[in-house]
């Protein structure tokens, strides 16, 4: 699919001067966003606990290999050691590209909490560094809700099986394309099979739009549900 992003397909950068700079040579980047919970459980609640959304919160954990300075136009640790000491805030941009080529930035204005450095006698030197984010975050492009599927269910049919019969049929079976997805008889659930009908299963016939079972319906009559699709 091409909306999939590459992990190398997101890069974080902060911004100085007007110009957004990648932080780090950065491994890994972890963007966590919190819900608080407040609970509103009261009288009425039975057995369980009840919960609204309350005041979200949100973090950003970045680590790479450590650089000296900003020469590479990466940002370094010892620059961001040094903005710390400032009490610096810093709008930053968290950019994801698909492999379609389509870009996403999602942007915020943080300060670090935590910074760290690293030595490692057979490997480059590693930096991490953990910002919180103060207000709100915001994304480049408004993400619409998901595509009804194609193929979503048609209502489903509420039918009787007599007494004594052993199918049920409707006209709207009769249709081209009709795929059976569930069948429910009193409540329990039958499966499909292709020949005769054991228990606790119904064959569908698209022909005549039958559902036949094992067994006749019971005196007074019997619920069926039928719910299908249209392909």
């Amino acid at each position: 699919m091409g909306n999939l992003v590459r992990g190398r397909d997101v890069i974080v950068s902060l911004k100085i001067s007007g110009t957004f700079y990648p932080v780090f040579c950065a491994k890994s980047a972890t963007l966590t966003s919190n819900q608080d919970e407040i609970e509103v459980t009261h009288i009425n609640s039975g057995a369980d606990r009840e919960y609204v959304p309350g005041m979200g919160n949100a973090t950003l954990d970045v680590s790479g290999i450590t650089t000296i300075d900003n020469s590479n136009s990466r940002v370094s640790l010892p620059y961001l050691l040094q903005a710390a000491q400032r009490r610096q805030l810093f709008d930053m941009r968290m950019l994801l590209t698909d492999e379609d080529g389509n870009p996403l930035a999602i942007t915020f204005t943080a300060f670090s909490t935590t910074r760290s450095l690293t030595k490692e006698m057979v490997s480059y030197s590693q930096s991490s560094i953990s910002f919180r984010i103060t207000g709100s975050i915001a994304t480049s492009t408004v993400i619409p809700d998901p595509e009804i599927p194609p193929c979503d269910a048609e209502d489903p049919l509420y039918l009787t099986l007599a007494e004594g019969d052993t199918e049920v049929s409707d006209v709207l079976l009769e249709q081209d394309g009709v795929v059976i997805l569930g069948v429910s008889r009193e409540g329990t659930v039958y499966t499909q099979t292709a020949g005769s009908p054991g228990n606790l299963q119904f064959r569908f016939t698209a022909l005549t739009g039958a559902v036949d079972f094992q067994n006749a319906g019971n005196p007074g009559g019997e619920n069926i549900w039928i719910l299908y699709k249209l392909t």
